[in-house]
C-alpha cells in the first residue's frame, strides 16, 4: 500500500543482507491482487508471512480463494512462506478455520503455524482458552516441533507452540533470559521488548552497534506468550 513499497523493501534487504544469516521478513494478510505477488521482485532471503484472519473472510474471497492463490504464487516464486492461522477462542470461527488449514495444508515448502491470541494485545497475557478448544484444534498437536526444553540431567524434548500452550510451559518467572529482541517504533523510539527500556535512536545512532554481547535478565513476567520471546533462550536458577 505504500507508495514507496518496493523502494523500502530494497533498502530493508541491503541492510540485512550484511550478515549472512539477515533475513528480511514481510508481514501480509494476502487481501492484494494476485499480480502483487507474481511481479514482485524476488530476494532469496526474504520471507512473506501470511496471517489468515477467519473474522475477515470477505476479504478473501469464497472459500478464501484469493489468500490461497496469493500463497501459491508467493511459493511459487520461490519465496519461503509462513501462514500464521489466527486462532480464535470463539467457536464461531472454528469451522472456517478447519476449513482453511484443510485447503493449505498439502501446499509443499508451506509452513502453517497456529497463533493464539493475545488478550488486549498483551504478549504477557493469552485469551481464555478452555479445554474445549484445545481438543478442537487437536491436530496442531503433531505439528514438528522447534522449541527445545532442556532438564538439568540434559536430556532434551521438541514442543511445538500448541504442546506449549496446551501443557502452560510458558511461566519463565524469576528465570534468567537472554532477551535480545528490540523494536524500532515510526519515530525512531527503540523499545526492549519485555522491559521499560525506551531510547531515541536519534541521539544514539549507534545504540545498536554498541552491543557487545546479550546478557542475561531476570524475567519479571507471569508468562511469555509471543513465540519470537519463547524462541529466546532461557535457563532456570
Amino acid at each position: 500500500m505504500h507508495p514507496h513499497y518496493d523502494e523500502l523493501i530494497a533498502k530493508c534487504h541491503k541492510a540485512i543482507s550484511k550478515h549472512k544469516d539477515g533475513r528480511l521478513y514481510v508481514t501480509t494478510n494476502g487481501s492484494k491482487e494476485t499480480k502483487f505477488f507474481e511481479n514482485h521482485k524476488f530476494y532469496d532471503n526474504m520471507y512473506f508471512l501470511f496471517s489468515f484472519h477467519p473474522e475477515y473472510e470477505g476479504k478473501y474471497g469464497k472459500d478464501f480463494k484469493l489468500l490461497i492463490d496469493n500463497i501459491k504464487t508467493a511459493i511459487r516464486k520461490g519465496f519461503r512462506c509462513k501462514v500464521n492461522v489466527m486462532l480464535h477462542n470463539d467457536e464461531k470461527f472454528w469451522s472456517k478455520t478447519h476449513k482453511f488449514v484443510d485447503a493449505i495444508e498439502d501446499i509443499e515448502k508451506l509452513e502453517i503455524h497456529p497463533h493464539l491470541l493475545y488478550a488486549d494485545g498483551d504478549v504477557h497475557q493469552l485469551e481464555d482458552y478452555n479445554n474445549q478448544f484445545y481438543e478442537e484444534f487437536s491436530r496442531f498437536q503433531e505439528y514438528e516441533g522447534y522449541f527445545t526444553f532442556e532438564d538439568s540431567e540434559g536430556n532434551k524434548k521438541l514442543f511445538n507452540d500448541y504442546n506449549i500452550f496446551q501443557s502452560e510451559l510458558t511461566q519463565f518467572k524469576g528465570w534468567d533470559c537472554w532477551n535480545n529482541n528490540y523494536e524500532i517504533s515510526y519515530d525512531g523510539i527503540i523499545h526492549r521488548v519485555c522491559f521499560e527500556e525506551r531510547v531515541e535512536l536519534i541521539r544514539n545512532i549507534y545504540f545498536f552497534r554498541d552491543i557487545k554481547k546479550i546478557c542475561p535478565v531476570t524475567c519479571p513476567h507471569a508468562s511469555c506468550n509471543c513465540d519470537g520471546l519463547l524462541k529466546i533462550y532461557k535457563e532456570k536458577k
